[in-house]
């Protein structure tokens, strides 16, 4: 259980200080890059954003959950990255 748990911090750790940023950022850096049209496509990067970052951190445990017996886990987390 915590080899699952650092693993899938340390890849937030590499995946949230750039991505966060731009998931706040996302609608004015389109609007003013692109015009007012892009609006709509700057509040789906931001839902994108999200389940990238799930599935980013998820990808390396799913192994694990196997391994440690853990399908329970792994069902929550595949769960949640039905729903983003």
């Amino acid at each position: 259980m915590k080899f699952v748990h650092y693993t899938s911090n340390g890849l937030l750790d590499i995946y949230s200080p750039s991505k966060l940023l731009y998931l706040f950022l996302a609608k004015k850096y389109l609007v003013s890059v692109f015009g007012s049209q892009w609006y709509e496509s700057g509040q789906v990067a931001q839902i994108l954003i999200i389940w990238l970052l799930i599935g980013f951190a998820k990808t390396p445990s799913t192994m694990t959950y196997s391994i440690f017996n853990l399908q329970k886990v792994q069902l929550v987390g595949e769960s949640l990255l039905l729903i983003f």
